[in-house]
């Protein structure tokens, strides 16, 4: 991923401000900074379980 596409990418999330109040303001500057560095793996421990609910929901 280019510095264009994670900048790009961390303005759109910046741009969605319930994700702050969904999250909390600790998680989601961890988030940003996950993703700034383009870290997978710190990115995914903030957001995880969040993401893991959804798919048991979906019940592949």
């Amino acid at each position: 991923m280019s510095a264009e596409n994670i900048v790009a990418k961390v303005r759109a999330l910046d741009a969605f401000k319930s994700q702050r109040v969904k999250y909390g303001e600790e998680n989601w500057g961890r988030a940003m900074h996950a993703v700034a560095q383009g870290d997978a793996w710190t990115y995914a421990g903030v957001h995880g379980y969040a993401e893991v609910f959804q798919l048991g929901r979906i019940r592949i």
